[in-house]
């Protein structure tokens, strides 16, 4: 495994635990300050503002656990993008949808934060 994929990975196990945790400043600390989140059906969320009305969507819709699989990552410098998907569950371990995304990453002095977040729903 490469190192930016076991770095970019790692990132995800935190965005993951977050939201299984219901630690709304981790997952917020995850994005870079400037982050851009594309979501199905709404306007682009900006900032750390963004991703709270994001983490906040995930218990409007009964969502208690986040599953990420990354299909690639490439990248050069301190610039990466991945594609994977994805699928929220809920309290009683069903399945409320799966998806799609890319994200493109950014390192900065914190390691590696989510700069562009775009999702599609499969399901």
């Amino acid at each position: 495994m490469s190192s930016l994929r076991s770095e970019i990975e790692s990132v995800n196990e935190r965005f993951m635990s977050a939201v299984r945790m219901r630690d709304e400043e981790s997952f917020v600390r995850l994005y870079s300050p400037d982050a851009l989140l594309l979501l199905p059906g709404r306007e682009p969320l900006e900032g750390a503002a963004g991703a709270r009305a994001f983490f906040a969507s995930f218990e409007a819709r009964g969502i208690r656990e986040i599953r990420l699989t990354s299909i690639e990552i490439e990248g050069t410098g301190d610039s990466a993008w991945e594609r994977g998907s994805s699928e929220a569950m809920g309290d009683d371990g069903s399945v409320k949808g799966r998806g799609k995304y890319i994200v493109i990453w950014k390192r900065g002095s914190d390691g590696w934060q989510l700069h562009r977040d775009i999702l599609n729903a499969s399901s």
